[in-house]
């Protein structure tokens, strides 16, 4: 091997060792959302509905989650319409002093396969205390879904009750201690088969 091709190789060779050199491990962080939390848990007097149900509509439930205020994600409640699933695209939804105003608005694919298409909720609340009443407004123009208007009705709760709290448990990851997304300690794996138990 003549001394061009060695230099070569050399190079190369140490490129690569850069390209493939391992990133300093660093310890992860964990970073807690701040600002006061609260859910609005409202009952709406006719929910989202496909346009070919000849059905009346039927109440539906609807949670809003705000922090400072600021709008952070909705969830429906069934009966429900089109493949049950809806995420937020945009939204104006805010709780300034007394009210919660706003459009919200979603999209969702109304089968598998199909394009994806969008409703809006719009959204006109009073707060008085933990209770909140209003009115909403379900555009529906040019999707599967039915408009519709009406009332809700329902309580802003700004703390967790008790049996809504998380557990205390060591997440050391997404999956948690035990790889089962649970905080919990489970039963001890099975080492010989022929002395277990059967339940």
């Amino acid at each position: 091997m003549n001394r061009n091709a060695l230099l070569f190789s050399a190079a190369t060779f140490l490129a690569c060792s850069g390209l493939y050199a391992q990133a300093p491990v660093t310890t992860p962080t964990t970073t807690t959302s701040s600002g006061s939390y609260a859910v609005a848990k409202l009952d709406l007097s006719a929910g989202i509905q496909d346009a070919k149900d000849k059905a009346a509509a039927q109440p539906q439930k609807l949670f809003l989650a705000m922090r400072d205020g600021k709008f952070v994600n909705a969830w429906f409640i069934r009966p429900f319409a089109g493949d049950s699933r809806l995420m937020v695209e945009t939204t104006t939804l805010a709780k300034q002093g007394d009210k919660i105003a706003g459009d919200v608005e979603f999209r969702t694919a109304f089968n598998r396969g199909n394009a994806q298409v969008s409703v809006k909720l719009n959204l006109d609340l009073t707060v008085s205390g933990d209770k909140v009443t209003g009115n909403f407004n379900i555009i529906g123009d040019g999707s599967p879904y039915k408009s519709a208007k009406g009332t809700a009705s329902g309580t802003l709760q700004t703390a967790a009750s008790a049996d809504e709290k998380l557990g205390d448990g060591s997440w050391t990851n997404f999956w948690g201690s035990n790889g089962n997304l649970n905080v919990g300690t489970q039963p001890a794996l099975v080492e010989n088969r022929l002395v277990r138990k059967c339940h």
